[in-house]
């Protein structure tokens, strides 16, 4: 389980039952408020609001690379295999290559915020406010 917290922070607890949840770590290298988080067996991505998303090491709690190219708020992301798909402030979503840590695409079409984002095989859904998109991966990757 992996929190998130306006102080900057990402908690990351063991949960072994609904019941019994302890502490593991604390993430800190953020400059401002954490907005999202998402992980993997071996990754913990969080977006804040200063701009950026940071890719730590699941076991270790080591930074492993910090994402800059928003230039709003990041508000959501989700991991996708190899991908890194977050949504913004300033209006876009980016795709980015996990192993590298490149911005592979910038996907434009919101009018207001990216509030939301969700992705399987095929897809990304982002949503703002009264607007949802639903982008083709694979051609997004492609263009």
């Amino acid at each position: 389980l992996v929190t998130a917290s306006g102080d900057g922070t990402v908690a990351v607890w063991d949960m072994k039952s609904p019941t019994d949840i302890t502490l593991r770590m604390i993430l800190i290298g953020h400059e401002s408020w954490v907005l999202a988080v998402d992980l993997s067996e071996t990754k913990i991505v969080s977006g804040a609001a200063d701009k950026t998303i940071k890719v730590w090491d699941n076991s270790t709690g080591e930074l492993v690379r910090t994402l800059r190219g928003h230039t709003g708020w990041v508000r959501c992301l989700q991991l996708q295999e190899h991908h890194i798909i977050s949504g913004s402030s300033d209006k876009t979503l980016r795709i980015w290559s996990m192993d590298t840590g490149v911005c592979l695409r910038v996907l434009h079409g919101h009018d207001r915020f990216v509030l939301c984002v969700a992705v399987d095989n095929k897809r990304i859904l982002s949503g703002s406010c009264k607007t949802i998109k639903v982008w083709d991966l694979a051609a997004a990757l492609d263009a």
